[in-house]
């Protein structure tokens, strides 16, 4: 099983690699990672210091999560849009249109929006 390692040891561990008091293979067998991944890090680390070596895949799921909140909050305004043409005559999403208009809303994105023409 992998370790995940944090940011203050993933640092730790690319530092003591600095130094060179140690191989890089004898390193990489004492903490049970890969060449491969202690030079990404080292790289992370001199880029940036310890803020880059968090974990991004943390950040991919917040951005997977916020995704599909967003996906769904899309679908419940285009069900609110289809009930408000159904519902409302024509005159009617006239009124709609200027309400619209008056809070920032452009009247091609209205049109996109009602599908009107």
């Amino acid at each position: 099983m992998n370790k995940e390692f944090s940011p203050e040891e993933k640092a730790t561990i690319v530092m003591e690699g600095l130094k060179k008091n140690i191989t890089i293979k004898e390193l990489c067998k004492k903490y049970g990672v890969s060449k491969a991944q202690y030079y990404r890090w080292k790289k992370k680390f001199i880029e940036g210091g310890k803020k880059e070596l968090k974990d991004q895949r943390k950040n991919s799921d917040n951005l997977k999560n916020r995704n599909h909140y967003l996906r769904k909050l899309i679908y419940k305004l285009q069900l609110i849009i289809s009930i408000l043409k159904d519902k409302y005559k024509k005159e009617e999403l006239l009124d709609i249109e200027n309400v619209l208009a008056k809070h920032g809303l452009t009247k091609r994105e209205i049109t996109r929006y009602l599908g009107r023409h």
